[in-house]
């Protein structure tokens, strides 16, 4: 039985995988060239198939940001210029991450993938996630919420401490940090750490109030 072969947008996605881009933002040069590692056919020039091809790697990755195939990732390619209309901040430079419907996607589709392309996670990946969730379940803060996850109401300058940001930091801001960590604790299965985020980050909105 001939196995189908693995639709680009999908080797993108593994690929940010690979590359840890459930924790953090992963430039799109650095995708494309994992990318084309993984499947050099799909993901090379035409008449130089010993390069890399970005273009493909960029389309790739737009067409996984895309309802159709479920928002999996987000991010942008290329330079940015200006401010996001209507408000002061400024526009993210060129990184890509997955959302948490990525993360799920990966862990549902994982091994179909990696039986077509080959090679896994590396281990300094593993090793950042641990680290990352190493420092929530050490915190003060979340073994508060252990010993009583009803009464559970916590300051927000712990909240802003925890998640390494401002207290007064924009809403995209606390949005990102607490997917970011979400993503790490469902690749690691760990429950009560997404118990405690998703009570953490409906708090943060009231305590912000």
């Amino acid at each position: 039985m001939i196995e189908e072969k693995t639709p680009n947008w999908e080797t993108a996605v593994y690929a940010l995988y690979l590359l840890g881009g459930a924790t953090k933002s992963v430039h799109t040069e650095d995708i494309a060239l994992r990318c084309f590692e993984l499947s050099p056919g799909s993901f090379s020039w035409i008449r130089h198939v010993d390069l890399p091809d970005k273009e493909v790697t960029r389309s790739s990755l737009m067409d996984a940001r895309k309802d159709k195939y479920g928002r999996l990732v987000t991010g942008r390619a290329g330079r940015h210029q200006g401010q996001y209309r209507g408000r002061g901040i400024p526009p993210e430079a060129d990184g890509w991450s997955l959302s948490e419907a990525g993360v799920k996607w990966v862990q549902e589709n994982q091994d179909r993938v990696q039986r077509s392309l080959g090679t896994g996670v590396d281990q300094s990946n593993r090793q950042e996630i641990s680290r990352a969730l190493r420092r929530v379940t050490q915190s003060a803060i979340f073994q508060d919420f252990m010993n009583d996850r009803e009464g559970f109401v916590p300051k927000l300058g712990d909240l802003a401490e925890l998640l390494r940001c401002r207290v007064d930091a924009d809403s995209h801001v606390w949005s990102k940090r607490f997917a970011m960590l979400r993503n790490q604790a469902r690749l690691a299965h760990q429950g009560d750490v997404l118990d405690f985020l998703e009570k953490c980050e409906t708090l943060r909105v009231i305590l912000a109030q």
